[in-house]
């Protein structure tokens, strides 16, 4: 029962299989009546949730992707950093530094030739020209050592020397050095008895085979050394052997003939007896 001025709270409890919104209408029924007799009418409202069973999963996944997301944000960083970073050029190496003597000396005399002796010869003059205090090393020009030799005063008497000794020198590179030629007579004659002996010992083989006659055997020869001692004692051992073989075959040739020697006709005294 409930008094005039009383309050009384009461909790509603409800489940539902889907989540939402619901609503439902009572009516309240009082003794005695009340309001005149018209009906006292009470909207009950509720709200269902669905259970959140993933919350956990979610909250790695979020986790993970915040995780990710920095370590991407901090490799864009460190990749602009070290994209701003330049290693200095290597210096190049300067011009003719892997040319060889032979390869600069046409390079900077291309109407000469090259030839080694007769360069040692020029580097050596370009030596006795040059003072050594200044310790410049020859380009292996021509034009250079030239230009040092008439840098010389007229009245210096190893000018002309050195000119006649470069006019020299440059008159044999001049020349164009004679190539040994192959030998190609050789070479033709040395292939073609080649080409003979192989087929020589190809059609031997085939004939062995359709014959069926055996390989012969390979004989071993002695060692001969640069003096012929193992030849020697080879020599004497064959000669014994040989000569045992001999005697052994005159001895049992005498022994057969004992056996089979019949004894001599008896003379014309034994026959008169």
């Amino acid at each position: 029962s409930i008094l005039p001025n009383d309050t009384l709270k009461l909790s509603f409890v409800f489940k539902s299989t889907e989540p939402g919104i619901f609503t439902e209408r009572w009516q309240l029924l009082t003794r005695p009546v009340l309001c005149g007799g018209r009906p006292i009418i009470f909207t009950l409202r509720g709200v269902t949730i669905e259970e959140d069973i993933h919350r956990q999963t979610r909250i790695n996944i979020e986790k993970t992707l915040l995780h990710k997301e920095a370590e991407s944000i901090v490799r864009k960083i460190v990749s602009n950093i070290l994209d701003n970073v330049r290693t200095p050029e290597r210096a190049r190496s300067p011009v003719g530094f892997y040319m060889t003597d032979q390869e600069q000396f046409q390079q900077n005399n291309p109407d000469l030739y090259f030839d080694y002796e007769i360069v040692e010869q020029i580097k050596q003059l370009y030596e006795q020209v040059v003072p050594e205090y200044e310790e410049q090393k020859w380009d292996l020009s021509i034009d250079t050592l030239r230009n040092q030799i008439l840098s010389f005063d007229e009245d210096n008497p190893n000018k002309q020397i050195f000119l006649e000794q470069l006019n020299q020198a440059i008159h044999q590179l001049t020349l164009q050095p004679i190539l040994p030629s192959e030998q190609t007579t050789y070479l033709v004659c040395y292939d073609i008895m080649n080409q003979f002996i192989d087929s020589f010992v190809d059609k031997m083989i085939i004939v062995h085979q359709k014959l069926q006659i055996d390989e012969p055997s390979s004989e071993s020869y002695p060692d001969i050394d640069l003096n012929g001692y193992e030849f020697e004692s080879w020599k004497k051992f064959f000669e014994y052997t040989k000569q045992q073989e001999n005697e052994k075959r005159i001895k049992s040739a005498g022994g057969g003939a004992s056996k089979d020697k019949k004894a001599p006709p008896p003379s014309k005294l034994e026959r008169g007896k």
